[in-house]
């Protein structure tokens, strides 16, 4: 069947190995190695920093995307393709902490006192949410129905995708919505493995890599968007 394939389709299985392979990574580390290297999932590690780029990246993508929305006047420029730009050059703020450990600055340390980990970011702040993370756990939840439930309600129910048609909501792909599974089961799996039926909290940062992979996806959106040119 692969020698049927045509370049398209070659393409959109490395994107779809490509993600499956950094989503289950960690468990199939852990079962011939019994640890995991210390850089793949620590702050500023190897994931986030996958995230991050992604994040930035995307973020210029849907910014560009929104430049070219404008179909010559027929319509003005859609407004989603601005609104997730800024949303995923925050994410990509987030995640490094708007540079704090890269350019080492300090924060007052009142403000410190504010956050869970003495950081300079929102995700992790007392003042939004009652215990670490809450924040984090939230957005990757509405991620999952963005890139998942989401692509495959529509797929079900036309009306409907007409509507999201007819807003210009950028939507994902069934591959990134296929991506995004994949990878959620992976994830699964790692727990799984790494954890075993003892776990009671990620101490390892295991679903570090998920949510990477889940903004990674974002990139794709941000790609597809700016492929297609469609959504004005």
């Amino acid at each position: 069947m692969l020698k049927w394939f045509d370049r398209q389709e070659w393409f959109n299985l490395a994107i779809l190995l490509f993600l499956l392979t950094s989503a289950i990574l960690p468990g199939i580390w852990f079962v011939f190695y019994g640890k995991l290297p210390d850089f793949w999932l620590r702050e500023d590690g190897m994931y986030e920093s996958m995230a991050t780029i992604a994040c930035v990246v995307g973020g210029f993508v849907f910014f560009w995307s929104f430049y070219c929305s404008d179909n010559g006047g027929r319509a003005k420029r859609n407004p989603w393709l601005f609104l997730f730009a800024i949303a995923l050059l925050v994410l990509a703020g987030e995640e490094i902490s708007w540079g704090q450990r890269f350019f080492g600055f300090d924060i007052p340390a009142d403000l410190a006192s504010m956050n869970f980990q003495n950081e300079f970011n929102l995700h992790n702040s007392k003042l939004i949410q009652s215990s670490n993370n809450a924040l984090s756990t939230l957005l990757t939840r509405l991620l999952v129905v963005y890139l998942i439930i989401l692509p495959l309600a529509l797929a079900s129910f036309h009306s409907v995708e007409k509507m999201f048609a007819r807003m210009r909501i950028p939507v994902p792909s069934l591959l990134i919505a296929l991506a995004a599974l994949l990878a959620q089961m992976a994830n699964h799996v790692n727990y799984k493995i790494i954890y075993g039926s003892q776990f009671s909290r990620d101490y390892l940062h295991i679903g570090e890599g998920f949510e990477s992979i889940l903004e990674v996806c974002l990139l794709l959106v941000a790609l597809e968007c700016l492929i297609k040119k469609n959504l004005s």
